[in-house]
């Protein structure tokens, strides 16, 4: 019971009871405890043409037989930038933030012009892009690798 500065009494809510900040999970277990590493560059620059291969094999292999339709870029748009994504976290650039967009338009053979903006060290961040094309639709995957410091 808490006492607040009138004299009343009062309970403490849920979240002010909190356990020893090392407890993690199960009641007297202690959980890892890391430590500042201080790396302000990273061991090497986030790398494109790999990236770029990858981008362009997922494209490839889910859109490869498709047809256009809305409904089908809208969904599948969410689940290759999520393909790419993991796919990239997966080859071992843990200390990047990895962005990813994917656009699918359909191909009618018209001019299509896209672009985009993004602020970063152009030392240590950088990006990717594939794109895939086939006679019912085109489409632009986009990876940015940004250095979590």
């Amino acid at each position: 019971m808490l006492k607040t500065k009138h004299g009343a009494q009062s309970h403490p809510s849920a979240s002010t009871q909190r356990s020893h900040p090392h407890e993690y999970g199960q009641p007297g277990k202690q959980g890892v405890q890391y430590e500042n590493t201080y790396k302000l560059e990273p061991d090497a620059t986030f790398p494109s043409a790999p990236i770029r291969k990858i981008i362009n094999e997922i494209l490839q292999d889910n859109l490869e037989n498709k047809e256009y339709s809305a409904e089908l870029a809208t969904q599948k748009c969410k689940e290759l930038a999520d393909m790419i994504k993991q796919r990239v976290k997966s080859e071992g650039y843990r200390r990047h933030k990895l962005v990813s967009l994917v656009t699918i338009v359909e191909n009618k053979n018209a001019a299509l012009s896209m672009g985009s903006r993004c602020v970063w060290n152009d030392k240590f961040d950088n990006y990717a892009d594939g794109t895939f094309k086939n006679n019912s639709l085109y489409a632009v995957g986009c990876l940015y690798g940004l250095y979590a410091e």
